[in-house]
């Protein structure tokens, strides 16, 4: 509950941020970069092939 209490305080998406924070929690700030592209990653690749067939 901290941690989503933590997270709706900053702007943007709060999934990415508890996702990204939870990492950052467990595995450290490696964790944390991980987690925060990886959860990027997928709308990026569909967003360009998008944009390609467009």
């Amino acid at each position: 509950m901290h941690a989503l209490n933590y997270t709706m305080i900053l702007s943007g998406p709060e999934a990415q941020q508890l996702a990204t924070y939870i990492s950052w929690l467990m595995f450290g700030v490696r964790g944390g970069i991980v987690a925060g592209v990886l959860f990027i990653l997928p709308s990026l690749f569909i967003l360009t092939a998008l944009t390609w067939v467009y």
